[in-house]
């Protein structure tokens, strides 16, 4: 079994416009832009979406693309069986006729109970759960730099580059990429801790360490 691109990126859409476009209708151009992929390739998705039911659209100068019922309401595995049909492991368990074999098959239970798990766990994954997880992982980010920003001023002068590279280490556990980690946390040490400090009239150590990057 192997998700395909259609899929995947079906999903990106749907969630984007659970999550953008709650009240108003979202556009194909609008939803590309925002996933970083070609209207081209978004369109037909689009179309196999609303043929499935998942999606509806809304003519007219303020019309656009909603989830035709609520994002709890759609699973994973909806997404799946629009995109590449329902999930089946082996051709035996699709069909009756597919192996001459299968009424004496000591095996066909143990894929047909196997096939089955996937398609509940994919069944009990919801676009609200995805959506939920998400935000839940912003909150808790958000929280991580507030508090990196607060015992920063607290931090000695001694112990504030050891400091540095121990909420690198913290930020990169929420982080995509080593990249993206290093600009959060420069960010942080260059503008958000110095405007602390300079709010309460202390002295920013992280200068001393970094005086040509400020």
């Amino acid at each position: 079994m192997r998700i395909s691109a259609k899929t995947r990126y079906a999903l990106r859409i749907l969630l984007d416009i659970a999550y953008h476009g709650k009240n108003d209708p979202r556009t194909i151009r609008s939803i590309a832009a925002s996933q970083e992929i070609s209207e081209k390739f978004a369109s037909p998705l689009v179309v196999t979406l609303r043929r499935a039911g998942l999606l509806k659209s809304l003519r007219g100068v303020n019309g656009g693309l909603l989830l035709a019922k609520p994002p709890e309401f759609i699973s994973l595995l909806d997404v799946v069986n629009a995109m590449d049909g329902e999930i089946f492991l082996l051709d035996c368990l699709k069909t009756s006729n597919a192996c001459p074999r299968k009424e004496r098959c000591m095996t066909a239970r143990f894929w047909n109970d196997i096939n089955e798990t996937i398609r509940d766990k994919f069944r009990s994954i919801t676009l609200k759960a995805i959506l939920d997880q998400y935000i839940s992982g912003n909150l808790k980010f958000i929280f991580i730099i507030c508090s990196i920003c607060f015992l920063s001023i607290f931090i000695p002068f001694t112990y504030e580059y050891r400091f540095y590279i121990f909420s690198e280490s913290i930020i990169k556990s929420f982080s995509y990429s080593t990249y993206s980690c290093k600009q959060v946390n420069c960010f942080i040490f260059h503008f958000i801790i110095p405007l602390c400090q300079k709010t309460i009239h202390q002295p920013s150590c992280y200068q001393i360490f970094f005086p040509r990057q400020l």
